[in-house]
């Protein structure tokens, strides 16, 4: 709809105060208008001017105005030559009454060009369309530089960075060639360390073997020893019996055999008290005793034996950790024990050994710190 500029001349508008009807086609025409006021190119029926013709008509009709199509191609060509000369296009059409009319009238109220027009309609956004585009393309172009910017210093910066690289390589190359020469030397130390640690895992192997051949060589002279403990405690027993029967005259001899019989009964019986008083389950088994460690704990004092039995349910009830016992894994196989086992305190001086196999727990032996046959380190 194109802007009905004659009707913003009070002038132009006094022309039809008696004659409204007038006005209101003038009005009408101008607004089925285009941009420009014009209807298009193409003419006669079935054309754009021929619609906008038809269109104007009918709005008029609706307000029992009559138009003719002679009148509506006087109005428009009117309107059309006024609006030329306001935006300064004047050319070789022809001035009609209409438009000399417009042109006069709006001169008479201050309005002599197409700005002025605008304004007086309160719309200057076109003025300002040219300047707006050429903005938006400089801001555009600003923006490309901007970014082609960014790039370069990008770039520049890669360029540095690459410099200080190459720098920096230089500086350090004479520092990974020692790297380099030191970490062959480490290769061959350790190469030798590893042939000397397999000799010395050959040796450890060898002795390993040599003690437990000699423990058990050990074993077997303690048994014949004990044997012979007992045989010649039965004849010294039988020995003193029979000396005791054979002089009857002499009942000393029958009060020692006497004794010597309790004694040996009592010893067993003290030794399977002492058994029946160490824990024989903890949490995860069963706890087993070796019959080495048995005499050794036997012949202890009873203080000493108690303080062990107390250890010994530490470990039953509390576990291997528990503060009083100081448990360490063994460094060096100890006698009578296997590789790898644990040493814990059994009384102030006197260490026992264990291991767990299998969820049972067997204790191996005992000793009192400082004994010549365990380093010092395990004592």
């Amino acid at each position: 709809m194109a802007l009905f500029f004659p009707g913003l001349s009070k002038t132009f508008l006094g022309r039809y105060e008696n004659n409204p009807k007038e006005l209101r086609v003038l009005q009408v025409i101008c607004e089925h208008l285009r941009s420009g006021y014009t209807t298009g190119k193409k003419r006669g029926a079935g054309s754009k001017e021929d619609k906008v013709f038809q269109d104007a008509k009918d709005s008029l009709e609706k307000e029992d105005v009559p138009l003719e199509r002679k009148d509506f191609i006087y109005i428009k060509a009117g309107i059309r030559i006024a609006y030329k000369i306001l935006v300064g296009e004047e050319g070789e059409d022809t001035s009609t009454t209409l438009s000399e009319n417009i042109i006069s009238d709006l001169r008479v109220d201050g309005i002599t060009n197409w700005t002025e027009v605008l304004r007086a309609n309160g719309d200057l956004d076109y003025l300002f369309k040219n300047e707006r585009e050429t903005a938006a393309r400089a801001e555009a172009a600003l923006t490309e530089a901007q970014a082609t910017l960014e790039k370069l210093a990008s770039r520049t910066n890669k360029v540095r960075v690459s410099e200080k690289l190459i720098t920096l390589v230089g500086e350090l190359l004479p520092t990974l060639e020692d790297v380099l020469a030191e970490n062959e030397s480490l290769k061959e130390a350790a190469s030798r360390f590893a042939e000397e640690r397999t000799e010395s895992e050959r040796k450890l192997l060898e002795a390993e073997t040599m003690i437990r051949l000699l423990e058990e060589d050990n074993d077997s002279a303690q048994g014949r020893l004990d044997s012979v403990r007992a045989e010649l405690r039965k004849a010294h027993d039988l020995s003193v019996l029979q000396l005791a029967l054979q002089y009857p005259q002499h009942p000393q001899l029958m009060e020692i055999a006497q004794r010597i019989e309790e004694d040996k009964k009592q010893g067993q019986n003290e030794m399977g008290t002492l058994v029946a008083q160490l824990p024989k389950t903890y949490t995860g088994g069963t706890i087993e005793y070796k019959q080495r460690f048995l005499r050794l704990l036997f012949d202890l004092a009873r203080n000493e034996q108690e303080q062990i039995i107390g250890q010994l349910r530490n470990l039953a009830e509390q576990g291997p950790k528990h503060a009083s016992l100081h448990t360490r894994k063994t460094q060096i196989r100890l006698l009578y024990s296997p590789m790898d086992c644990m040493v814990s305190r059994g009384a102030d001086d006197i260490r026992f050994t264990w291991s767990k196999e299998n969820g049972a727990i067997t204790v191996h032996w005992l000793y009192r710190k400082g004994d010549s046959r365990v380093r010092q380190s395990e004592a």
